[in-house]
């Protein structure tokens, strides 16, 4: 009685600590298993065509240039208004140049992190929206390799003697719609 609990209790275990996959019969498909299919996509043109992108990209670039020209022109403005204090200065006795000094230094200070502040706002955010134009192209390549049954996705620069269809006009034309 003893030895047919314990072969029973055996066979239970076995059956519980097995891998499924002794127990399923079905035959699973593994890559090996899947038509190879390879799609070429050339994202540094997708990038430069993709009209959205690009233009993001000017706007932001001309949108920090402008930021730039505005604080060097206020930076600018302080020097010549310190100068012109310092002469009034120099003229009537020169007591103040100690406290017309420190003044501006404090100003040229302010000026330069709320430049600072400002331009890091501003590439952060632009960053946040390069992105999202980024997932754009992911999402349209997938959307591409998904419609036509593409397994394998390649470069230009991966792709040398490889046969693959390329899809760069496709992605494009999903982008710029």
């Amino acid at each position: 009685m003893k030895s047919t609990v314990c072969i029973f209790s055996l066979l239970i275990a076995i059956f519980f600590f097995s891998p499924t996959h002794v127990w399923a019969q079905k035959k699973m498909l593994t890559p090996v298993d899947l038509p190879v299919k390879i799609a070429i996509a050339d994202f540094t043109r997708i990038r430069n065509d993709y009209k959205a992108y690009h233009a993001y990209k000017d706007s932001l670039f001309k949108a920090i240039m402008v930021q730039r020209t505005a604080f060097e022109t206020a930076r600018q403005q302080l020097d010549k208004e310190s100068k012109e204090q310092l002469k009034k200065d120099s003229t009537s006795g020169g007591k103040q140049k100690g406290l017309i000094l420190n003044n501006t230094t404090a100003k040229q200070n302010e000026l330069a992190n709320n430049y600072s502040t400002q331009l890091r706002q501003r590439r952060q955010k632009g960053q946040s929206a390069i992105n999202d134009y980024e997932k754009k192209i992911n999402d349209a390549v997938q959307l591409v390799m998904a419609q036509g049954l593409y397994t394998q996705l390649k470069t230009p620069k991966n792709s040398s003697g490889i046969k693959g269809t390329d899809i760069t006009d496709l992605v494009l034309r999903k982008l710029n719609k």
